[in-house]
């Protein structure tokens, strides 16, 4: 269940959104005020947490989430999983790793789970369960549903 987590002893309620990085005018590539215009966004919106899927996150977006206290769960494909969990567990916003796109290869997503706790053991890895109609991975996650509050004058 994603909705709490328990940071340094404390419940924390989880308000999350996924999270893309894509910018309207310029693509994949973001600029770091666009992201730190979104990430401001968020906050104003209520929002503590992010989860991305498919490619990692840049360092940059993960610093600005530092900066701010977005915690992070850092889902990727398992072709970047490793190197992920590599170059982003320096970052004390990544509450969780995960991935979901083994399509029913559990020897592959074994080996990607152990080289992934050898890198980082200390925070919770989690992986897809699979549906049995769909045979298929997929992350269980409540999504939140709450509206921006408006801006005060």
């Amino acid at each position: 269940n994603l909705s709490n987590i328990n940071i340094n002893e404390r419940r924390i309620p989880l308000l999350m959104t996924k999270y893309y990085e894509f910018d309207p005018v310029n693509g994949i590539a973001v600029p770091l005020a666009r992201m730190r215009q979104d990430i401001i966004l968020m906050k104003r919106c209520g929002i503590n947490a992010v989860i991305c899927k498919s490619y990692p996150l840049s360092s940059d977006f993960l610093s600005l989430c530092d900066q701010y206290g977005i915690y992070v769960f850092a889902l990727s494909d398992s072709r970047y999983m490793v190197d992920y969990t590599e170059s982003a567990m320096l970052h004390p916003c990544v509450v969780a790793w995960g991935f979901s796109d083994y399509k029913n290869n559990i020897d592959k997503c074994i080996k990607v789970k152990e080289e992934c706790l050898k890198l980082d053991s200390s925070r919770p890895l989690y992986m897809a369960e699979v549906h049995k109609k769909e045979s298929d991975f997929q992350i269980r996650y409540r999504q939140p549903r709450l509206g921006c509050p408006k801006a005060s004058p």
